[in-house]
């Protein structure tokens, strides 16, 4: 049993199966003699039957060593590279992609020592661009291998493991974007942040408008985000990764929470109030749920302030709109008081009419016209006349027509 798992964890994707098999079998098996040994032998024998076995089993392990070193020796001169991945190895035989993905473990090596933010974010870019290419070439050896007429059992097993390292390219390229999106979502946000501090201190439209841009460019940012995360916890589920999508789930209602609190400022510093006050209230359910499901970290700081500051928001976002509706009906009652209209209401001119308008009316009771009687008594006659019969005629003018034979003369 145990050199079955050593195989497994030696071999290829399509042995490891196998091998995974054949522990299953023998684990049931070995469980079967082991019931049986007790029922029928005593304990000398078994005594005498494990040390036999425990022989028996150092001449295996000899045997078995050897094959593992010319396995070894095997593997290192192959050019096939192996990657491992959740519990699964993944065999890359196309040079540009192992160039690719050589570069990019290399990339990834120096982003510990990157601490300034564009320095990481620089070397998060580059990470991404190799990946992109690897996944690129996978996707066309992909699709070639998908397009092949004529199918081999070679090339149903190069298609597995062509479709899985499509997969791992993709939740890589995820990771690494999502923590690139992270940094510049960081970036937007003390933008925001400053730029909201000098519009309090300085009023004017510039300070304004500049607001409105940097809030625009924060909500594009988080929805990307909101993307990214939704995309790489489906990609989690389809792996049955449970871990990575349970991870996904606290900073995916991180973002969905500050998405909705920055779209309420936006509605409020746009006099908007009742859309404010709406997105204020769906945004403390919100935190509440975020705060439950992540850890500590960046995100779930700034859901933390947000939560404090969101009753203070919510109250004056309800005061400033029931403030807005009252001045909207008082100057709505000013403006309709000294107003004239012209021409009265249907109500306060029912009694009078005015002859010399343009209006068509018609006379009332209307007028009689005559009928012409003629039509109207043929039209009813017409079912009752008696017409002659032609039958005779029709006959006599048969006779008369002997056909073309009697007019040549020949009858």
């Amino acid at each position: 049993n145990c050199y079955a798992k050593k195989l497994a964890e030696v071999s290829n994707l399509r042995d490891e199966n196998r091998c995974k098999e054949m522990v299953q079998q023998l684990t049931q098996s070995i469980r079967l003699c082991k019931y049986h040994a007790k029922r029928q032998l005593g304990k000398e024998q078994m005594e005498k039957f494990l040390t036999a076995s425990s022989a028996l089993d150092s001449d295996m392990e000899q045997k078995f060593g050897v094959l593992l070193k010319e396995h070894k020796t095997q593997e290192s001169k192959s050019t096939v590279k192996v990657i491992m991945w959740k519990g699964s190895k993944i065999p890359v035989e196309n040079k540009q992609i192992q160039l690719a993905l050589e570069k990019a473990s290399d990339i990834k090596t120096t982003l510990p020592s990157k601490s300034d933010p564009k320095d990481k974010l620089s070397t998060l870019t580059d990470l991404l661009k190799e990946y992109v290419k690897a996944s690129s070439i996978c996707q066309t050896e992909l699709l070639s291998n998908e397009g092949a007429k004529l199918r081999t059992v070679n090339l149903d097993r190069k298609a597995e493991y062509l479709k899985l390292l499509k997969l791992y390219l993709t939740f890589q390229k995820l990771k690494f974007k999502l923590d690139r999106g992270q940094i510049q979502f960081e970036e937007l946000l003390s933008q925001v942040k400053s730029v909201g501090i000098q519009a309090e201190e300085e009023k004017g439209k510039k300070k304004k408008k500049q607001t409105k841009v940097a809030l625009s460019s924060v909500l594009t940012s988080l929805e990307s985000l909101m993307e990214i995360t939704q995309t790489l916890k489906l990609t989690a589920e389809e792996v049955k990764d449970n871990q990575t999508s349970t991870e996904i789930q606290g900073p995916y209602l991180c973002y969905r929470t500050l998405r909705c609190y920055y779209k309420a400022d936006g509605f409020q510093s746009r006099a908007e109030f009742a859309k404010a006050y709406m997105l204020y209230q769906l945004c403390t359910k919100l935190a509440k749920d975020a705060i439950e499901a992540s850890k500590e970290g960046y995100l779930l700081k700034e859901v933390e302030n947000i939560a404090k500051e969101l009753p203070k928001k919510q109250y004056k976002a309800h005061a400033m709109a029931l403030m807005d509706q009252n001045t909207k009906e008082n100057t709505l009652n000013k403006s309709v008081a000294g107003l004239r209209i012209e021409p009265k209401p249907l109500l306060e001119r029912l009694g009078t009419f005015n002859w010399g308008s343009d209006t068509n009316l018609s006379e009332f009771p209307i007028k009689m016209k005559g009928a012409p009687a003629k039509q109207l008594y043929f039209d009813v006659a017409y079912h009752s006349i008696a017409f002659d019969s032609f039958a005779q005629r029709l006959e006599t003018e048969k006779k008369n027509s002997a056909g073309l034979l009697s007019s040549l003369g020949l009858w």
